[in-house]
């Protein structure tokens, strides 16, 4: 009987695909810890993305906290309906609750099987177990798959990077600076920049042979990698020549990388050019010009704070940020006695965190160049 009793106690045992599509949820969200499970070199790049942060970042959640504050709570909807979007059918918009503290998460996005742009919600959610992607002619053991096309399209992304307050001031434009874009027109999606194919299986052996042998990276890498921000501008200068104690120096910036403007997203980010002019260590001359979408109430005052943007923008006043493909020249003069040799330097620097974080902006070098004027 021995035998017997072993194999009845086994045939009572969940087997291992049974166990992970018990913890796959219907009406409720599924944790990103299970779909990794599976789906194990997706996870890996999602879980340190901006997306898995993006309650958590540092630069989000205080100005999230300082917003609430101003509003009674009533904008907490509005933030996390991109930063959470989990919170869209979790009663009451508790930050600190564990599907919430997920950020843009794996069964959010894959329950997505249709973008309705202009709508009140822009995502239609499937409220079952079938997930959706970009895949087709595809199977899964623990749950139905079906593929949609908004997957691979730049609409996915402008559900959540386009957005216009109630007082009608454009916050965030990315997806229309795409979409007016050389790369807008040619078909070039925001997906192939932001999450590009990298070689890794949807799932291990062990879960099921496949024979994909590509995955679209979900690090998701954007405004906050500063890699990514390199690739996007190119500085140089140009020219300098004297004409007795006056010098002319120019300088040029294009954005040779992005879909979209540079900066893009909130208006508070920042491009910095700065030259300096030395001579034998001495600086002599120091001047900087910013590149920047500045926005102002409706009594023409400049807005500064992050969550003022939300509050009170009531229009654009000034957009002088890089064009996708743009190429803008800088022209310099300035006046140094002829005899002295100069150090013409030229450098670009990124701002992207509100004074709201620390006491000082900081910059990060993009990076620049510099010749010697004899």
């Amino acid at each position: 009987m021995k035998p017997l009793f072993v194999i009845l106690l086994l045939l009572a045992i969940p087997s291992w695909g049974e166990e992970r599509s018990s913890k796959l949820k219907e009406r409720g969200f599924t944790s990103a810890k299970v779909c990794g499970e599976c789906h194990e070199a997706i996870y890996e790049g999602w879980k340190g993305s901006m997306h898995a942060n993006a309650v958590s970042d540092p630069i989000f959640y205080p100005i999230f906290i300082e917003t609430s504050r101003e509003t009674r709570g009533k904008s907490d909807s509005l933030c996390l309906s991109c930063h959470a979007p989990f919170s869209r059918l979790i009663k009451g918009q508790d930050i600190e609750e564990p599907m919430i503290q997920q950020g843009v998460s794996c069964d959010f996005c894959h329950r997505v099987r249709e973008v309705r742009l202009g709508a009140k919600d822009p995502f239609v959610l499937e409220l079952t177990q079938k997930k959706w992607g970009p895949l087709k002619g595809i199977s899964s053991p623990f749950h139905p798959i079906e593929s949609a096309p908004h997957f691979e399209k730049s609409v996915f992304c402008a559900g959540c990077h386009e957005y216009t307050n109630d007082l009608g001031a454009p916050i965030f434009e990315t997806y229309s600076e795409w979409r007016e874009s050389s790369f807008g027109r040619e078909g070039r999606e925001c997906q192939s920049c932001h999450m590009p194919a990298i070689e890794g299986s949807p799932v291990p052996l062990r879960v099921k042979p496949v024979k994909e042998v590509y995955i679209n990276s979900h690090e998701a890498v954007g405004g906050h990698s500063i890699e990514q921000v390199k690739k996007a501008v190119e500085i140089t200068i140009g020219e300098a020549r004297r004409s007795g104690d006056k010098v002319h120096a120019v300088v040029r910036l294009k954005n040779v990388g992005s879909g979209h403007k540079v900066p893009t997203g909130m208006p508070t980010r920042k491009l910095i050019l700065q030259l300096q002019v030395t001579s034998g260590g001495t600086t002599l001359v120091s001047e900087e010009r910013i590149y920047q979408k500045i926005m102002v109430d409706k009594a023409g005052n400049r807005i500064t704070r992050d969550s003022d943007l939300f509050l009170k923008a009531f229009k654009v006043k000034e957009d002088n940020r890089l064009k996708p493909g743009e190429e803008k020249i800088e022209h310099f003069t300035f006046f140094v006695p002829q005899e002295r040799a100069l150090e013409i330097s030229a450098r670009l620097y990124y701002l992207y965190q509100p004074r709201l974080i620390q006491e000082t902006e900081m910059r990060v070098d993009l990076g620049g160049g510099s010749l010697i004027l004899p």
